[in-house]
């Protein structure tokens, strides 16, 4: 599943955008191409 295949590399992107601006994460959202539409990760 997508959401499985992602989710530890958006955490990563998460974490490091909360440590260069100091602001938090709202909500973690992909593309998917294949599907034509965006998915939110937990």
């Amino acid at each position: 599943m997508l959401v499985d295949r992602y989710q530890m590399q958006m955490n990563y992107y998460e974490r490091a955008l909360e440590q260069m601006t100091g602001k938090k994460i709202k909500e973690k959202i992909i593309y998917s191409m294949a599907l034509e539409k965006e998915i939110t990760l937990g």
